[in-house]
């Protein structure tokens, strides 16, 4: 979504009467797609845990560019219409739903991330081995 010339999504837009600009929204069914199998530290497939998508740290305000899929009883996940952008995968044994969108709960895990490119359409494969750690508590307790 482009308004004025600037990405609408990203740097979001206001718009008033009168105001010059022009909005234009462009949709696409080519969303990427990213599937693969995870494995635990045994190099066995890892059941149930955690696969998530994660943008370059320029675009995680938006929360809708986050993608999460838990593993099946083979260890596979898939993720489908991605929007075209650079992103890290990670999965983690044990992690509580959404943490991974807190900058600090990413920050030990930045590095064990694999980092991938993706353009409209692609479809690509990653396997990975799940990190061990745990996350920490959450949400954190001085938050509630």
């Amino acid at each position: 979504m482009q308004y004025g010339g600037l990405s609408a999504l990203e740097d979001g837009c206001t718009v008033k009467a009168g105001a010059a600009g022009t909005l234009e929204i462009t949709l696409s069914s080519r969303g990427a797609r990213v599937q693969g199998i995870i494995n635990d530290s045994d190099g066995l497939p890892a059941v149930g845990v955690r696969v998530v998508l994660v943008p370059e740290p320029s675009r995680r305000a938006q929360s809708r560019l986050f993608m999460e899929q838990t593993t099946d009883q083979y260890g596979h996940f898939e993720l489908r219409g991605i929007a075209p952008g650079d992103y890290k995968l990670f999965s983690w044994e044990e992690a509580e739903s959404g943490a991974w969108e807190d900058p600090e709960f990413l920050k030990p895990f930045e590095e064990k991330g694999e980092k991938i490119t993706l353009q409209e359409g692609d479809q690509k494969t990653m396997n990975l081995t799940a990190i061990r750690s745990k996350s920490p508590e959450w949400p954190k307790p001085n938050l509630l």
